[in-house]
């Protein structure tokens, strides 16, 4: 589940948007340990579960400038501050005939700062959009998980992260239009460096809510009618 909040300051040429949210996360984990065929005597083989709970708080502050590049273009610089807190709960593994583990409680915070510039334009019913960018990430390069085998906690070990490059470039295209009252986007967003490359897509829709209160509003219309018609029937004449 996620429950979140935010706020936004737009005037017109200028905007501050703020945004938290806060998750939580019921998790299940498997593994699958088979130590047969690799010589003779091995013939381990066991199935640990686990059930791991993550908390998340995150944070942003972001905001820009939308300048008029004459027509129907306009190009947004922006600058975004974003901050994330991961909380892995403590859990212990069962069913793994000795092979379980414990995981102690870990935390991972991140903190990361994007620059970058939109630029969108009208071309008849669809808006498109382009979106360059860079993200640099602050704090640790790592991260760790503390463990060890149950119930063994003196020989315990830290399960550590592949370090990744602190600087990103960022790439997003992305067409959006109406669709009778519906306003429908479709884009793509890449993040590129030396070590990780990242794409994904998406897909959103959204119904203004004035449709709902619009037919709501007619609903009342009509049962008022209705009332009033009632109200000027003559009375049935008695017999």
């Amino acid at each position: 589940m996620q429950v979140g909040a935010y706020a936004v300051y737009d005037p017109g040429t200028f905007f501050v948007k703020g945004v938290t949210t806060y998750s939580w996360y019921d998790g299940d984990s498997s593994r699958h340990i088979n130590f047969a065929g690799l010589g003779t005597g091995t013939s381990f083989v066991a199935n640990p579960t686990g059930d791991p709970d993550v908390n998340m708080w995150t944070a942003g502050l972001h905001g820009g400038a939308r300048l008029s590049m004459g027509g129907n273009s306009v190009v947004t610089p922006y600058l975004n501050y974003d901050y994330v807190d991961a909380k892995l709960k403590s859990f212990s593994e069962t069913g793994g005939n000795g092979a379980e583990l414990t995981v102690d409680n870990n935390h991972s915070k991140h903190s990361f700062l994007t620059g970058g510039v939109k630029w969108a334009t009208q071309m008849g019913g669809v808006v498109p959009e382009v979106n360059l960018g860079y993200r640099y990430r602050f704090g640790n390069s790592r991260t760790r998980i503390h463990e060890w085998f149950t119930p063994d906690p003196e020989n315990d070990f830290d399960i550590i992260s592949a370090s990744q490059k602190r600087g990103t470039f960022l790439a997003g295209l992305s067409v959006g239009g109406k669709l009778g009252p519906v306003d429908v986007r479709i884009g793509y967003e890449g993040e590129f460096n030396g070590d990780v490359t990242s794409h994904s897509g998406n897909f959103k829709f959204v119904l203004p809510l004035a449709v709902t209160r619009l037919r709501r509003r007619r609903l009342r219309r009509r049962r008022r009618l209705r009332r009033h018609l009632r109200r000027r029937r003559p009375a049935p004449t008695a017999r």
